[in-house]
């Protein structure tokens, strides 16, 4: 058995279902992994907290990435599996506000936390929209996602940043009335260019854990597919890992990060967990100009293809989730 140690984007939850499903299945024994999960304090810490807490692979944002990666940090962890083929992050809005397009931003106050994604990717997105960052007030707020939606529905701030999987489920558990009256910008709309969440593992295991990767991804692969077949067992075994979640709930999250978040036109042609290598070098590259960055990142650099299942096996979690797929 080979050991690996990976840090979450977070705890159990249907945003991440394909890992408890793997482990409830046995999948990861039968691959001779003996897999070691952590829980994570989001994905844009993640990066720099696999180095820092010395794991071997980790779930966290491609946008954050490029960032440690850039700022001369040649311990970065590398992307071997893309998971969000489209970035989560978006501003939450209510329904009746006045906030339609992203130039409508100009004059308001989005609040969010400070190591949201979309917060921290809101330059990038800014700038696509030709939205001029010193009209629009921003803000960074230690409540809870949920107390943050709250407080925007109650008159307190006008748009809160955040994935929109996550602010509908926090919301409808918070108050169900309420998440009916969310609308969101999401960012893809103007910066399609962005990608989401990625697996990335550390270098060391790069270099010295090369096969087990190998089995690691092809477990992952599996296991999302037999989740979109079987959504019911995927919340199961998340619920028997974290039973204070509500199961209504998270089989929503799982759905909208499927469809929302997974789904993406690219996976018919270059298969699901890959990426396409010039819209990852532009997305380096705008990151690197809005945020600013001291350097562009290489696509090479940010994700490596080599530990991938064969192509055939990554179509087929596009093939498995069917229809959605095609009206993305």
């Amino acid at each position: 058995m080979t050991r690996l140690t990976m840090l979450m984007n977070s705890y159990y939850s249907g945003a991440n279902a394909w890992f408890a499903l793997a482990e409830e299945r046995g999948y990861f024994a039968e691959a001779g992994l003996d897999m070691a999960f952590t829980a994570g304090n989001g994905a844009f810490r993640a990066p720099r907290m696999l180095v820092e807490g010395d794991y071997d692979l980790t779930f966290g944002d491609m946008c954050s990435l490029i960032r440690f990666a850039a700022e001369g940090q040649n311990v970065a962890p590398v992307g071997i599996y893309m998971m969000h083929h489209r970035s989560p992050s978006a501003i939450a809005v209510p329904s009746e506000s006045p906030i339609h397009t992203p130039a409508d931003l100009h004059g308001h106050h989005i609040i969010g936390h400070l190591s949201d994604v979309a917060m921290r990717t809101f330059p990038a997105y800014a700038s696509k929209a030709g939205i001029d960052l010193a009209r629009v007030s921003t803000a960074i707020s230690d409540d809870t996602m949920a107390e943050m939606l709250v407080t925007m529905m109650k008159g307190g701030c006008d748009g809160v940043f955040g994935y929109v999987s996550s602010q509908r489920a926090v919301l409808r558990q918070a108050d169900p009335a309420l998440a009916a009256r969310l609308r969101f910008l999401p960012f893809p709309d103007i910066a399609p260019d962005l990608y989401g969440s990625v697996i990335m593992a550390s270098r060391s295991a790069i270099t010295d854990k090369a096969d087990a990767l190998k089995r690691f991804l092809q477990v992952v692969n599996r296991s999302l597919i037999d989740a979109i077949n079987d959504p019911s067992a995927a919340i199961d075994a998340v619920l028997a890992r974290n039973p204070s979640l509500d199961r209504a709930i998270e089989r929503d999250r799982w759905r909208g990060t499927i469809d929302e978040e997974c789904c993406h036109d690219e996976t018919a042609t270059i298969g699901f967990g890959a990426v396409d290598t010039d819209r990852l070098a532009r997305s380096a590259t705008l990151m690197a100009e809005t945020v600013p960055l001291p350097r562009v990142v290489a696509a090479a650099e940010l994700f490596n293809g080599n530990f991938l299942p064969p192509l055939a096996d990554r179509l087929a979690v596009a093939l498995a989730n069917g229809p959605v797929y095609e009206s993305v």
